[in-house]
């Protein structure tokens, strides 16, 4: 209990509880027990009336938390739109730019703190002039902020060299419940209590709004080199294979089906000290040559990140990410060809359009209808009681359209 407040420990004992709703595992052993009146919130400072304007820009997490009551009290649906998949034309939407700002950078530890509302090339332009970065996200778009990165676990074609989200956000403050909630830590290897900061990356603000995210940071490559490269489907699949033996510092690969002719055009980007990147690049060229490609014209370059899979207004996705194990997703890629709008080799992920039907990989990220609804009845009920116990009047964006009761029991 010196670790943690109140809040923290109920909603420590809430994730518990959303698993093992018996309480038979390990029952006081890592959490203190606590009754069903603990594990319940003690009522809340009076909260103000809901503000009448449609968009209010908070300047602290306590300041949410007030608005977050108020909304409670009131029965109005909250949004942040930049977060979410799923938004009401009625919710009063919360603008996190006022939450702006580097909080604490200990480039030693390879950590820093910024608040939900800073652009990410802000704090990549701090990080960059200590020779930092956050790997898995040099390349998104510069207008994204750090809050909707961590609320969406946006992923990227770097993740295979660098990690998805949930490996290097190391903590976050949030609010959830009307109360501030303080998960995770700046240590790189945290292995106290439940990692509730996992929870909630990637949550689309169902359970809680993110104010505040701790990221692990990575070297700033010394030197870094782009090749393009346009070849056959034979060649494809012989150059993935070679790529996934290799050990070669490969920031990011990304490949897409060219205009016509069964060709695909292929970006590599190889990163790190300036001799190793010398020596990659040697043996890229060859190897290419050998799998029969050849190199594209000097202007093509990859999407960045995609940008057409950015968030709508509303939080909705255009497209939909497909995970694959990478050995396999290469022939998933040539079988769909033109369907294909990226492919990540490394990472066994492909983009495609919302429209494209799914014969059995797992979906990253899509339309919510297939986040959120379409789940099978053991996960429903498992996110129906989070969701009951984080967001108990269902004023944030909605995970299911069904209670705990509606659905079959543990």
């Amino acid at each position: 209990r010196l670790a943690y407040t109140d809040d923290e420990l109920r909603a420590m004992a809430w994730l518990k509880e959303a698993f093992d709703p018996g309480g038979l595992l390990n029952p006081g052993k890592v959490l203190p027990d606590l009754g069903p009146e603990e594990l319940t919130h003690a009522p809340a400072a009076m909260p103000a009336s809901v503000p009448p304007q449609n968009v209010v820009q908070p300047k602290s997490s306590d300041e949410v938390a007030e608005i977050q009551r108020a909304c409670e009290k009131a029965g109005r649906a909250l949004n942040v739109s930049a977060h979410s998949l799923m938004c009401s034309d009625a919710a009063l939407d919360l603008d996190l730019s006022g939450l702006r700002g580097i909080v604490a950078y200990d480039p030693g530890n390879l950590t820093i703190t910024a608040r939900a509302g800073t652009p990410l090339e802000e704090l990549l332009a701090v990080l960059a002039e200590a020779g930092q970065t956050i790997g898995s996200w040099r390349h998104v778009l510069p207008n994204t902020t750090v809050g909707a990165l961590a609320a969406t676990a946006w992923p990227t074609p770097a993740l295979a060299r660098y990690g998805a989200p949930r490996d290097f956000i190391l903590g976050m403050t949030v609010v959830a419940h009307g109360r501030v909630l303080r998960l995770g830590s700046s240590c790189v290897k945290n292995v106290s209590g439940y990692a509730l900061e996992r929870l909630f990356t990637g949550s689309f603000s169902c359970l809680g709004i993110i104010v505040e995210v701790t990221l692990r940071t990575h070297p700033l490559p010394e030197a870094e080199e782009v090749v393009a490269l346009v070849g056959s489907e034979a060649s494809l699949r012989a150059l993935v294979g070679w790529l996934l033996r290799s050990h070669l510092p490969l920031e990011r690969v990304v490949a897409k089906p060219s205009d016509g002719g069964g060709l695909w055009c292929v970006e590599v980007v190889v990163g790190g000290l300036g001799v190793e990147v010398r020596e990659a690049l040697s043996a890229l060229r060859l190897a290419a040559a050998d799998c029969g490609f050849a190199p594209a014209d000097a202007d093509w370059r990859g999407p960045r990140d995609s940008d057409a899979f950015g968030l709508s207004p509303c939080g909705e996705r255009v497209g939909s990410f497909f995970c694959y194990p990478p050995a396999a997703a290469v022939e998933k890629a040539l079988r769909l060809g033109s369907a294909v709008i990226e492919y990540w080799p490394l990472a066994g992920i492909l983009l495609m359009p919302a429209n494209v039907a799914s014969d059995g990989p797992q979906r990253l990220a899509g339309s919510a209808q297939d986040l959120f609804l379409n789940r099978p009845a053991p996960e429903a009920s498992v996110m129906a009681r989070l969701k009951s116990r984080f967001d108990p009047v269902g004023i944030l964006p909605p995970w299911l359209p069904l209670t705990p009761e509606d659905l079959p029991g543990p």
